[in-house]
């Protein structure tokens, strides 16, 4: 999922709040995200239908303002909450056209636990975000022992997802792995692992304890350069009925269950467990596949006044 670039940020993003005192205030930032769409062929022209994932006001977030520099054709809300843009493209032999995507967005500090609120989630999401996964050994013997001690004698979903987040927190080292996705057990069993491995550890504990998870792809705009090729962060959330979906965000030790900071933002959820959680999708002919060409051109970010 990440190149060495962005494992280079999430280093400086991940161990970069010591010291920071105000996470909380409001602060604003202008998000930026581009496509380039290619017709490779000299002589065929191509009709595409490009799906890109929107940012939408969320948890920490709120969006002031959108911004895209080709109007989509729709506007979609997928069943995990992301908001996704439908573009219709023709394009002539050769051509090539960019999507320039826009926001402007307050980011503030958040506990999603402050304030009880009946949530649903249906059974169909229950049940996805309850299975065992590549990188979440949620039904792995290990795993599932360890957790049945930790939340053992914890009287609801709440005090186990606490005791779970604790656990993590203190029981994993940071270490930087790049572009080599661990995985949940063995960050269990090695008690290391950067961002991945903390979100991947406490979305297959609290699985294994019955609690709806799953993890997201996060922008952390704060300690680096203002652009990153993608999401430069990973952190878990767990669903809990009383409160809907509560981040656990276990990397910056400074925060505490529930909790999210003022320059990070929630931009994929339910990375590995749903479908369509990419940054583009497409619809195309099959006899078109081969001339068409779509790159990520990356992200950019600049703090406003």
């Amino acid at each position: 999922m990440r190149s060495a670039f962005v494992a280079t940020l999430l280093f400086i993003t991940c161990a970069g709040f010591a010291g920071k005192k105000d996470l909380r205030s409001p602060q604003k930032f202008r998000l930026e995200r581009s496509y380039a769409i290619k017709n490779k062929s000299a002589t065929e022209a191509l009709a595409m239908r490009v799906f890109i994932p929107d940012v939408i006001s969320y948890q920490n977030a709120r969006v002031l303002q959108s911004e895209y520099s080709i109007q989509p054709m729709e506007k979609k809300t997928l069943p995990n909450g992301t908001e996704q843009l439908t573009f219709d493209l023709e394009l002539a032999p050769a051509e090539e056209k960019n999507i320039h995507l826009q926001w402007h967005i307050e980011l503030r500090g958040f506990n999603a636990t402050a304030a009880p609120g009946a949530a649903e989630l249906s059974g169909a999401d229950r049940e996805r975000y309850l299975k065992p996964g590549k990188y979440f050994e949620s039904d792995n013997a290990e795993i599932a022992k360890k957790t049945g001690d930790i939340v053992a004698g914890q009287p609801n979903d709440l005090q186990k997802a606490r005791a779970i987040f604790e656990f993590v927190r203190a029981h994993v080292a940071y270490e930087r792995f790049g572009a080599d996705i661990k995985g949940a057990l063995y960050a269990l069993k090695n008690r290391k692992g950067d961002c991945t491995e903390y979100a991947a550890l406490i979305v297959a504990m609290s699985r294994a304890a019955g609690i709806p998870a799953r993890l997201n792809g996060v922008m952390n705009l704060q300690n680096d350069n203002g652009s990153a090729g993608t999401d430069n962060h990973n952190h878990a959330e767990v669903y809990l009925a009383d409160y809907g979906w509560v981040p656990a965000e276990a990397t910056f030790k400074i925060l505490e269950f529930g909790e999210m900071h003022n320059a990070e933002i929630i931009v994929r959820r339910g990375l590995w467990t749903d479908t369509g959680t990419g940054w583009v999708s497409w619809s195309i002919p099959k006899k078109s596949d081969k001339i068409k060409e779509i790159k990520l051109l990356g992200h950019r970010w600049q703090k406003l006044d």
